[in-house]
């Protein structure tokens, strides 16, 4: 049997595969969630968007790379001083081949890897415009192009017109 509960934001899921009986198993089920909400507690480790390594890049521009999320780890009550963040596998070369960048976030609890998430790199605001370009590749031009359609042809059915009076 599966069951699960949501108290205060916090979903818990508890499996019971072999009971005595029905009432034993649904009785179960509810101790394995009570056991889960009061013994155990999610832990913010990294809040989406906080810096957690600066990368400065051969032109001398500086990427920061945080998570995409928010990172929780759950673990047990008076615990979680033994988390260890660690940025990896940051790689310059495939910014230069691909305009991205990208880096990992790995957790380690007692030296164990636990958790691994993608980071982003962000770009301080006075050094974007030159950064922005090869990252959009040639979507970013689609807004362009419709404007250009528009005036091209405004202009050839003005020109139309005008070649009908004379």
């Amino acid at each position: 049997m599966v069951a699960s509960a949501t108290r205060n934001g916090r979903r818990i899921i508890a499996v019971v595969l072999k009971a005595s009986s029905h009432a034993s198993l649904y009785k179960e089920a509810e101790e394995l969630l009570d056991y889960g909400f009061t013994r155990f507690s999610d832990k913010l480790l990294a809040p989406k968007g906080q810096i957690l390594e600066s990368v400065t890049l051969q032109n001398g521009q500086t990427l920061k790379l945080s998570p995409l999320q928010d990172v929780y780890e759950t673990i047990p009550n008076g615990e979680g001083e033994e988390f260890r963040l660690k940025v990896e596998g940051v790689n310059q070369e495939q910014l230069q081949n691909n305009g991205e960048l990208q880096g990992t976030l790995n957790i380690y609890y007692k030296d164990k890897l636990v958790q691994s998430r993608l980071l982003s790199a962000e770009l301080g605001v006075a050094n974007a415009i030159p950064f922005l370009w090869p990252p959009l590749k040639y979507y970013s031009l689609l807004p362009l192009l419709v404007l250009l359609f528009l005036v091209l042809s405004f202009l050839i059915g003005k020109r139309g017109m005008n070649n009908r009076g004379k």
